[in-house]
């Protein structure tokens, strides 16, 4: 029923994993072309479900990706994503004629346990929060709370975020940002924080 599957995240296509599984179902990549936001999802795509990628985008955003995308009026996409992901790509895509169905594929929550935060804060024991998405901010601020800890334990110590979205997000709640990798990975975000901490001039 679609000409496109368009995935945004690792999260997602493990969500498409665990589902055909309950149903018993393959997917068949020969009957629609597959977008992905960015190289972790693409190989999470091709290691999961086996299938080729059609489109990439030059930039690891959702606008990058609903430009790029070689879309023709009326194509169907099938775009399965976070509940709480924003409407931005479905909202661009449907703008350039797509017939766009969004599916919530996975549910982000507030994590507990592992560790104490507000003592770690406290106590100086954190030299950087790195932050991959906007819920991981707003999630973790939220966590923060829940512990007991204050807004202002977490602002005292620099941030550094995969992405512009993640960073505008910080930036909101104020968080001092040290910068946003030029390439929006995992990869490209330790590579940043090993120059940073490297550096000779970064503040102690």
């Amino acid at each position: 029923n679609y000409e496109w599957l368009v995935l945004t995240s690792a999260n997602t296509v493990f969500g498409i994993v665990e589902r055909l599984a309950v149903l018993g179902l393959t997917l068949n990549g020969g009957r629609f072309q597959t977008a992905a936001i960015g190289p972790a999802t693409a190989d999470a795509i091709q290691q999961n479900l086996g299938i080729s990628i059609a489109d990439l985008p030059a930039e690891y955003v959702a606008e990058s990706l609903a430009h790029h995308l070689p879309l023709k009026a009326g194509e169907r996409v099938l775009l399965p994503e976070s509940a709480i992901a924003r409407p931005t790509l479905a909202n661009q895509l449907s703008a350039r004629g797509a017939q766009v169905t969004v599916v919530a594929a996975y549910q982000t929550v507030c994590g507990m346990g592992g560790v104490n935060i507000p003592h770690l804060l406290t106590q100086g024991q954190v030299d950087m929060l790195t932050f991959t998405s906007s819920s991981t901010v707003t999630y973790f601020l939220d966590r923060l709370q829940n512990e007991g800890g204050r807004l202002e334990m977490a602002l005292a110590v620099p941030a550094a975020c995969i992405g512009p979205k993640t960073a505008a997000t910080a930036q909101v709640y104020g968080f001092s940002l040290v910068d946003v990798p030029s390439e929006h990975t995992l990869e490209g975000l330790v590579a940043m924080l090993e120059r940073y901490f490297e550096s000779p001039e970064r503040p102690l």
